[in-house]
């Protein structure tokens, strides 16, 4: 144990006299190294080795080859992310008008893949396999048609679903469309999307436009991610967070590319551990086991996607990270002879400031969160001086104060 003290006081003195130079300068070659750590990493990584295989998303109908006189008057689409949060029941519902004189019947027209032509980012393709169609409350079969070769999928046709839809002048028109969507990410983040911009095939404006997502939890800034990204994508603007519901409105929307909604959250598993652990505290406030198990589920929900030694930097997550840490101060103050939560509060603390020092948000103490998480590893050390958690993180320290 006397060793271990030395390495940790080599790093960062323990004793709350410390010199504050000493301190300073060890603090400094820690948080520049950090610094140029975090330079170094890419904040997108590339698709090709980092992002995990994206899934089709949910698109638009497009009408047919031919210019047309029917406006999209309205659409509501509504996506039931499913319990586990791989995937989401899309009932989209559009109400069309012909603007014209004439009768209009075409082939409409349904992408069954990226409706780009483009894959999954591996070379890939994968198909919505169970989309129904309905005209007016009636359900209506579909053919499959076959688009332009897509080179990222070996030269193979793009497929659609086409049906058959008439427009009388100046009738309303609804078209439904139903089918399952696929998400996609990595732990504890995923991703689901869809495309509006497809919308535009059809004449003028969409009159309005609402995007509908129904979450398994109560949706808060802590599990929408609302400002940043995971390297596979974040969060369209202009969401607006309403019990269990996520959502999107738009009026006379003339789609691009910008307005595809995109919806990344945290798998629902993750955020019920949060929710079984705040229950346990409720139920036994005194037990600091509790506690450790309740800033656990809060470290593990804001860790940055596939497992990275940092946290997410936005607000909600730093609400998260402040809650992690409440938590974690319970657990040793009332389990004090517990090392693994002396250990988990130090990792907290070191991911924090590896990630709040670096972009010096406003009211994190850098110095204070790496001199807490010290002392945290040298008590952690003394209940159990084999701690191999513990004495990797001191390793890593000290590779870091090296610099």
């Amino acid at each position: 144990m006397d060793a271990q003290k030395m390495k940790l006081q080599s790093v960062f003195p323990l004793n709350k006299k410390r010199d504050a130079r000493t301190g300073n300068k060890s603090f400094l070659s820690i948080f520049v190294f950090v610094i140029v750590l975090l330079l170094l990493l890419p904040r997108t990584p590339a698709r090709a080795d980092a992002a995990p295989p994206e899934a089709p998303p949910g698109t638009n109908p497009l009408p047919g080859e031919e210019i047309t006189q029917v406006r999209m008057e309205a659409e509501t689409v509504t996506m039931k992310l499913a319990s586990d949060g791989n995937s989401a029941r899309v009932e989209a519902v559009f109400h069309m008008r012909n603007l014209g004189s004439a009768e209009e019947s075409m082939q409409a027209r349904f992408p069954l893949s990226f409706w780009d032509g483009s894959s999954d980012g591996y070379f890939n393709c994968p198909e919505i396999g169970d989309l129904r169609v309905f005209v007016d409350e009636r359900e209506v079969p579909t053919v499959r048609l076959e688009g332009e070769p897509r080179e990222q999928c070996d030269d193979t046709p793009m497929p659609w679903a086409g049906f058959d839809v008439t427009f009388p002048p100046g009738e309303e028109v609804v078209l439904k469309v139903v089918y399952t969507q696929s998400t996609y990410g990595y732990e504890p983040y995923f991703v689901l999307r869809y495309i509006l911009e497809t919308g535009a095939g059809w004449k003028g404006t969409i009159g309005s436009a609402d995007i509908i997502v129904e979450m398994p939890y109560e949706v808060t800034p802590g599990n929408i991610l609302l400002s940043g990204e995971t390297g596979y994508g974040g969060t369209t603007p202009g969401a607006t967070l309403e019990g269990r519901q996520v959502r999107w409105h738009f009026d006379d929307l003339e789609p691009t590319s910008a307005d595809n909604i995109s919806l990344l959250f945290v798998l629902p598993s993750y955020w019920q551990k949060i929710d079984e652990a705040r229950q346990r505290v409720e139920q036994s406030p005194k037990d600091g086991e509790m506690w450790g198990f309740l800033g656990l589920a809060y470290k593990r929900a804001i860790r940055a996607a596939g497992g990275a030694f940092f946290l997410r930097d936005d607000d909600g997550a730093y609400a998260l990270y402040q809650k992690s840490a409440e938590a974690y101060e319970k657990a040793v103050t009332l389990d004090s002879r517990d090392a693994d939560w002396h250990y988990g509060y130090a990792e907290l603390l070191w991911m924090g400031y590896a990630t709040y020092g670096f972009i010096q948000r406003p009211g994190f103490d850098a110095p204070a969160a790496l001199q807490r998480c010290l002392e945290e590893l040298a008590t952690t050390l003394e209940l159990r001086p084999d701690h191999e958690k513990a004495l990797t993180l001191i390793e890593e320290i000290n590779w870091f104060s090296s610099w």
